[in-house]
């Protein structure tokens, strides 16, 4: 007989790119890189759907759409080494991620077909030094980058799609350091600062407004590391390690606005998740060609939140304040739970 529904979604991307380099070294200590790339991506998406739920058969095309995009980038690092253990640099860099087409079906008013490519450019100044010994390590940038076109998921009659967001710059710093502190014994750290927002208002039915912070961008994050590796005899190795890691709090997606003859109010805006810190430990032993290995994630049993956002149920709740808007509902993604295992391997 035939099926009751089916949804096929055959889809291609095809992408190419040209690019090449060239370094002039002007002085035995001060240097300049320059870059250019051209790309170019085709995007093809088809959604058929068959059975009787389509119409029968044969199969029927629901959604066929296309995008095409290309772009020329450019780079420029000029190098200046202090000595052999000290380099400053500075570099500008243009960047571009491909856009796409809109998985909603045609005739959906006030939704584009495709949104744009997003292009930005990157502004950053640098340190990068090692200590005579080579048991330190410092990595220091600061940057700016300006955006445009940027992608925002947004909503419009139950579907949620990407749109152009206008512009957006973001500024920050970025620190890393590294130190063999003993024989087999390797700590780290990194930090970084990061001030991203809108310059210019996110386009209907968004109510992203300039200044407002980007979706999911912490202002702060830190990095902690250690292992240590040692020899247990007999022709064995140990070794143990921790991992800390600090997540700011971020704001979530810009709320919406739909404004149905006046009745339907904007959402209220989207929640600020808080920040979270996970542990990792780790340890094990190893001969030969065997290693035994364990490990523990998320030690304290950390629920950070990674992605949340307010939706509104559309089919009227009886009781509610306003029949047309239905209940308001959040829903969130959180990190994996605290997991542990323990692994045993053969290299052949």
């Amino acid at each position: 007989g035939i099926p009751i529904g089916g949804d096929l979604q055959p889809s291609t991307y095809e992408a190419w790119a040209a690019y090449g380099s060239i370094t002039w070294h002007i002085t035995d200590r001060f240097d300049v890189e320059a870059g250019l790339r051209y790309s170019h991506d085709k995007q093809h998406y088809t959604e058929i759907g068959y059975g009787l739920l389509f119409g029968g058969v044969p199969p029927t095309v629901l959604l066929d759409k296309r995008s095409s995009d290309s772009s020329t980038t450019f780079s420029l690092t000029p190098t200046f080494h202090i000595n052999d253990n000290n380099m400053l640099y500075a570099r500008v860099a243009s960047g571009f991620l491909p856009g796409g087409p809109n998985i909603v079906p045609v005739g959906v008013p006030n939704v584009p077909a495709t949104f744009s490519p997003t292009k930005l450019t990157n502004y950053e100044i640098g340190l990068k030094s090692t200590s005579q010994d080579d048991r330190v390590m410092v990595d220091l940038s600061a940057y700016y980058i300006d955006w445009t076109k940027i992608p925002l998921t947004t909503f419009e009659n139950n579907f949620t799609f990407l749109t152009s967001g206008g512009q957006a710059q973001s500024k920050g710093v970025e620190a890393t350091i590294a130190w063999i502190a003993a024989p087999g014994l390797r700590l780290s750290a990194n930090a970084s600062y990061n001030d991203a927002t809108l310059t210019k208002n996110a386009p209907y039915p968004s109510n992203g407004k300039r200044g407002d912070p980007l979706p999911y961008a912490p202002k702060f994050t830190l990095g902690l590391n250690g292992d240590y590796d040692f020899a247990l005899g007999g022709g064995w190795h140990g070794y143990v390690g921790a991992t800390y890691r600090y997540v700011d709090e971020r704001s979530t997606d810009f709320a919406f606005s739909y404004p149905i003859a006046g009745v339907l109010p904007p959402l209220p805006s989207s929640p600020t998740i808080p920040g979270y810190h996970t542990i990792n430990l780790r340890a094990g032993v190893n001969r030969d060609q065997w290693s035994i290995d364990a490990y523990v994630k998320n030690l304290t049993n950390q629920r950070g939140i990674v992605q949340a956002s307010t939706f509104q149920n559309y089919v009227p709740v009886a009781g509610e304040p306003n029949p047309v808007t239905g209940k308001m509902e959040d829903n969130a993604t959180i990190i994996t739970p605290r997991m542990f295992g323990i692994s045993v391997s053969r290299n052949f």
